[in-house]
């Protein structure tokens, strides 16, 4: 199967160590995630978003520990 810019892909459920996970869960979240992490822990703010960005899907706020690694509790 090939994809296009700007096409989606079909949902699919893979295992984690913490059980299943839906791809289209995590549509237009804006995070990344450690292996283990869990519902309900701190994520990473994805590098690609600019603050200006971030403060409009996060306008609780975050942590930022360097310019490019900021936490946000989801």
């Amino acid at each position: 199967m090939s994809l296009l810019l700007g096409q989606t892909a079909p949902d699919f459920e893979q295992q984690s160590t913490q059980g299943p996970i839906r791809f289209h869960d995590w549509l237009g979240k804006k995070v990344a995630a450690p292996v283990n992490w869990q519902p309900g822990k701190p994520a990473i703010i994805a590098p690609s978003l600019t603050n200006q960005q971030a403060r409009e899907h996060f306008p609780q706020g975050w942590t930022e520990l360097k310019p490019y690694l900021r936490i946000v509790q989801p």
